[in-house]
């Protein structure tokens, strides 16, 4: 293996957030480090000596081969990244950030680092905070603490915060003042695992009263 290659998988041995692959100039899979392992299910013994595209749903070829696009990509722009859908030995897809970039030897490419990581729960938290925000009704998260972690935009119009008021710095009683008495009986219950549900009068910044259904 050339220096430049074994150089890249042992900066690359410690790293488990990350799936590492160095690859031939046709995509062979030659190193595969030990994130690879914990992301793609795939022990190294499994991968070397095959192609990057096991990585990738087999329905995608119908679409073209993405690998090789990818791999032509990466020579001609230097390198290239993307967002897209990769697969686990069990089959189970999962959505992945991936940069492709080539080795030279001087100005000679002799394969390339290819680098993917799973984004599946930041993707899940994006598109859950847009559906969160595209709804009328107030929704937010108070950890243990009664610390906000999260408002959408309509629990954060009614009271008149910003999300660098509100989140990760206001308390709950913080935010309600003489409301927080008031309803402290049901507070208490819902962190005691019961549903509740009861109407409250509120007064907003605006100094406009508010009829309010509460859950």
């Amino acid at each position: 293996m050339n220096y430049s290659k074994s150089l890249l998988l042992t900066l690359a041995t410690g790293v488990d957030d990350y799936a590492i692959l160095v690859l031939s100039h046709d995509g062979t899979i030659e190193q595969w480090n030990h994130g690879a392992e914990l992301i793609y299910e795939y022990e190294t013994h499994e991968v070397i000596g095959k192609n990057f595209r096991l990585i990738y749903p087999k329905q995608q070829e119908i679409f073209g081969d993405k690998p090789s696009l990818l791999i032509e990509k990466a020579e001609h722009e230097g390198k290239f990244s993307e967002e897209g859908w990769c697969e686990r030995k069990s089959g189970l897809r999962f959505w992945s950030r991936m940069l492709i970039s080539p080795i030279r030897d001087q100005d000679k490419v002799i394969g390339y680092i290819f680098i993917s990581s799973d984004q599946t729960e930041r993707t899940k938290t994006k598109y859950g905070t847009r559906v969160a925000n595209s709804i009328f009704a107030m929704l937010a998260y108070w950890d243990k603490t009664q610390v906000c972690r999260f408002a959408n935009n309509a629990y954060l119009e009614w009271f008149g915060k910003t999300q660098d008021e509100m989140v990760n710095k206001i308390t709950m009683k913080e935010l309600l003042g003489d409301l927080y008495e008031m309803n402290e009986d049901y507070i208490n219950g819902a962190y005691d695992g019961y549903p509740q549900f009861f109407e409250r009068e509120i007064k907003i910044p605006s100094g406009e009263t508010r009829h309010s259904f509460v859950s």
